[in-house]
């Protein structure tokens, strides 16, 4: 998903530390044996729909990009509830492109809804939503 650069490539499988999710995703309910993304919402403004298929438990990945021509990147905005992962900035001159992107995440309790806030600036936002099934889920 990410370059060396730190540069998001959207399209690209997602790739986690090893135990990264085991502790956040259904730890209490046994191991987990599968994590699956249930869904995956764009948008290209300052903000972002909430899916209507979330359900407690899941967890939320937040990849947010916004850039400017003022030779400034955005500032830094971690959306309420969101513990952020990535805060990563490119800097140019006045009138050529100076972007941030920010990824960050959120265990989700099944009542978000509404619109979350994120970055600010020409660019777009992808949040995915992952589950998990454990030995007693099934």
């Amino acid at each position: 998903m990410f370059g060396d650069s730190g540069q998001f490539y959207p399209y690209q499988p997602m790739q986690f530390m090893e135990g990264l999710l085991a502790p956040i995703i259904g730890g209490a309910a046994g191991p987990v044996t599968s994590i699956t993304l249930f869904s995956t919402t764009t948008s290209t403004s300052d903000t972002i729909a909430w899916p209507a298929s979330i359900r407690s438990g899941d967890v939320a990945v937040l990849a947010d990009r916004a850039a400017t021509l003022t030779g400034v990147p955005p500032p830094s905005v971690i959306p309420t509830g969101f513990i952020g992962l990535t805060d990563d900035q490119t800097t140019q001159g006045v009138g050529q492109v100076s972007q941030r992107l920010i990824t960050s995440w959120r265990l989700l309790d099944g009542s978000e809804t509404g619109l979350i806030t994120g970055l600010n600036g020409t660019g777009g936002k992808v949040l995915y939503s992952f589950g998990a099934t454990t030995l007693s889920s099934g």
